[in-house]
């Protein structure tokens, strides 16, 4: 989504941050993983159709991202941030668990689904 989709440079306040983040945990999976079929044919279907990825990839950044934030320009909700923190989970299989929470920065209110729903219009809730 954030590096193909045209919505994305909309939603991510810092859009070049955000892709920059994602292709270099791709690096990081395609360097674990070097006989994986899905992740070389995810890397050259974004070589293929996205200039920008391209340029990011052969950067050969590679970063482990544990905690951070991102800031978002939700069309409804307007700008707000969220945190996150990344777990790795030992032993086989590599699983990770990622939490995300917003900034307690941002006023609760504004998230609501409550609120978010009034923000839609009377016929959001049917």
């Amino acid at each position: 989504y954030g590096i193909l989709h045209p919505a994305a440079r909309d939603l991510f306040v810092n859009w070049e941050a955000q892709v920059s983040g994602l292709v270099t945990g791709l690096r990081r999976l395609a360097a674990t993983e070097p006989f994986a079929t899905d992740v070389a044919d995810l890397v050259a279907e974004l070589t293929d159709a996205s200039p920008d990825f391209r340029r990011l990839w052969d950067r050969y950044d590679i970063d482990l991202y544990v905690t951070g934030s991102q800031a978002l320009r939700h069309p409804l909700v307007g700008e707000f941030t969220i945190d996150y923190q990344v777990l790795w989970i030992e032993g086989e299989g590599g699983l990770t668990l990622m939490t995300i929470t917003p900034s307690p920065a941002v006023p609760s209110t504004r998230l609501s689904p409550d609120s978010t729903l009034e923000k839609c219009g009377p016929s959001a809730r049917d």
